[in-house]
């Protein structure tokens, strides 16, 4: 069964119809977490991707053997050292940890999780939509009977819903079969068809082809060839678009960087620490360019602040808010 995917405003929206609680932007970030949450309840889903994330004494993320697990993982695929898997006598999963019955100094963990709108809030499939909602619906109130506020009749009905909610998504979660299904999938989150079926394949962009769009709107204003684009994440909170002034050659030298042609079809990047998310499109004239999201949704001036090296001819966003983790997909066109 082919499945759409959902924005996080769409879950939202549900929410506040069913909840009758208009006001929820300060609980975006715990209604974030419960997604990853029900996503767990529900299993694979075709929607996810995968990520992979390395750990070390070193960088301090291997702590008396034992590692915190990321807060976008939903199932583990993976976990080893030097690109063999490791012993599953070796380590014991515990909740959010990972507790190793050995000396570990570096670690893989290789996860699904889901992709993010432009925001860093996950985006789920229309199969599992209803049981999302009914989930956030059930987890959020759960604390009120704890607390002695709530019905615990009527969180015993929200409970029962959920898991009823979920046998249908686990039964409707059916990976696409046909071509159109993947060319519909493709077309939705702006890749070709050919990319992403290698993408399935291979879980991986690396050498996936360059291919133009078929909505046509790339080839009408071709990008120019010799623009590249940087990207990266603060490790920290106080960084902002004052600290783009200071911002040099060498310094984006040091970053992940990728020809602006990747960019215009589209490229999900993985974020890994908790701070601002910046992109710098280098070799270009000012206000170029525009950035979207998953959905085409155009989030230049909503997610990010920007500033122009008029000498290097540099473009650099740096977004608003703190990212933790999560993996977006961005596409850059001309404005």
């Amino acid at each position: 069964m082919y499945s759409k995917i959902v924005p996080f405003q769409d879950i939202i929206q549900a929410v506040k119809d069913e909840t009758g609680i208009e006001n929820l932007r300060n609980l975006y970030p715990k209604i974030s977490r419960l997604i990853y949450r029900i996503e767990k309840d529900i299993g694979f889903g075709y929607g996810m991707i995968l990520k992979k994330v390395n750990f070390s004494k070193e960088e301090e993320t291997i702590i008396e053997r034992r590692i915190k697990l990321p807060d976008d993982l939903v199932i583990i695929e993976a976990i080893g050292t030097d690109d063999s898997t490791l012993d599953p006598s070796i380590y014991a999963h515990q909740g959010n940890f990972l507790f190793f019955h050995a000396d570990i100094s570096s670690i893989d963990l290789v996860y699904y999780t889901m992709l993010c709108d432009g925001e860093g809030f996950p985006a789920v499939t229309e199969n599992h939509f209803d049981a999302v909602v009914a989930g956030v619906k059930y987890y959020m109130y759960q604390p009120k009977v704890w607390n002695g506020e709530g019905s615990a009749q009527l969180m015993k009905y929200l409970q029962e819903y959920y898991f009823a909610r979920l046998g249908e998504a686990i039964g409707n979660d059916v990976m696409p079969s046909t071509d159109l299904e993947w060319s519909q999938i493709a077309q939705h989150v702006r890749m070709s068809y050919r990319d992403i079926l290698l993408y399935s394949k291979e879980q991986s962009y690396e050498g996936a082809p360059l291919t133009s769009l078929s909505s046509g709107d790339a080839a009408s204003k071709p990008v120019p060839v010799n623009a590249t684009v940087y990207d990266w994440q603060y490790t920290e909170t106080t960084s902002s678009i004052s600290d783009a002034v200071s911002i040099d050659q060498a310094f984006l030298d040091s970053k992940q960087k990728s020809s602006l042609v990747v960019f215009s079809s589209g490229k999900v990047i993985s974020y890994t620490a908790v701070g601002r998310v910046a992109l710098a499109i280098q070799n270009i004239d000012i206000n170029k360019f525009r950035i979207q999201d998953l959905f085409g949704a155009d989030i230049t001036e909503i997610v990010f602040d920007n500033y122009y090296n008029v000498e290097t001819r540099t473009q650099i966003y740096i977004s608003k808010d703190v990212f933790a983790f999560g993996n977006i997909f961005y596409k850059i066109t001309n404005s």
